[in-house]
């Protein structure tokens, strides 16, 4: 169950080719009834830390990443709300409805129209 909550729910998962969490990648699964998760882990490097909370319109992430460790974020994403987190990270992109960034150690937070509202005002 620990694995689910970590790996799906918060998000924070190993990348096999580099062990030790010198890179991971941080993809958190929002929807059904929850509507705010936080997670830390220890690392070998230290605390990574993975959050977010969805209100009506929108959904925020709030991520650390240790000293001298990396991270790839994957998170849903609109086409035409992609254009403000690719100006925060230049190295984003837009991928099958999803953003895709990497970041080195640090603090971040970012800020994404909640689709599943969206969708619903739509249908």
């Amino acid at each position: 169950m620990c694995d689910f909550l970590f790996a799906s729910v918060a998000g924070i998962r190993s990348v096999i080719e580099k062990p030790g969490n010198k890179h991971f990648l941080l993809k958190p699964l929002q929807g059904g009834s929850l509507t705010h998760v936080t997670a830390t882990f220890e690392s070998l490097y230290g605390t990574i830390e993975s959050s977010w909370e969805q209100t009506n319109e929108m959904i925020n992430y709030h991520f650390v990443v240790p000293v001298n460790t990396t991270a790839s974020i994957i998170r849903p994403c609109g086409e035409r709300d992609f254009k403000k987190p690719a100006k925060e990270f230049k190295d984003a992109r837009y991928e099958d409805g999803r953003i895709v960034f990497e970041v080195g150690s640090g603090e971040y937070n970012i800020s994404i129209p909640n689709l599943v509202e969206i969708n619903a005002m739509v249908d």
